[in-house]
């Protein structure tokens, strides 16, 4: 379900991302009629490779080599499948029937969570950069060139 709701995170970014740019003096319902009218024709791995190349000023290839192994990774977990299940029952089938932690799983789900929401920080850093004075501020921002790469150089080089 993590890696499920992360794709729908991250998709639904871009997509707010892509329509505010194109049409940013509509209200949010005439956006919101424009993003169903574009849904159809631009979606899914398109529409995120799209405005990742805008925020983080990458050529396509780059795109294309840095975030396209997760992004297929989010898919594999859309729908249910026999897949998933098996990766349960052979990695922690306890976790089905008790109360239980799984460290590496926890761990790699993190990773993920890290790589996508750095990715939707970038988004919001560009449509926002206001906000840029606010996060050079917080108390753990060294932290962040660890968790938050692509934030954190962006964040450096907003003007």
């Amino acid at each position: 379900m993590i890696y499920r709701n992360l794709r729908y995170v991250l998709e639904m970014m871009a997509q707010a991302y892509d329509i505010d740019s194109k049409y940013p003096n509509v209200t949010v319902a005439e956006q919101g009629k424009k993003a169903e009218e574009l849904e159809e024709k631009t979606f899914g791995w398109g529409i995120v490779k799209s405005v990742l190349m805008k925020v983080l000023d990458l050529p396509e290839k780059e795109i294309q080599e840095r975030f396209h192994s997760t992004w297929r990774h989010l898919n594999k977990h859309a729908h249910a499948s026999a897949k998933q299940m098996a990766i349960i029952l052979t990695v922690d089938p306890a976790s089905l029937v008790t109360d239980s932690f799984d460290e590496e799983l926890a761990r790699k789900a993190l990773e993920v969570i890290d790589e996508i929401f750095d990715l939707v920080y970038v988004m919001i850093f560009r449509k926002f950069p206001k906000i840029k004075e606010l996060a050079l501020g917080y108390k753990f921002i060294k932290e962040w060139e660890q968790y938050l790469p692509n934030t954190t150089t962006l964040v450096k080089t907003i003007s």
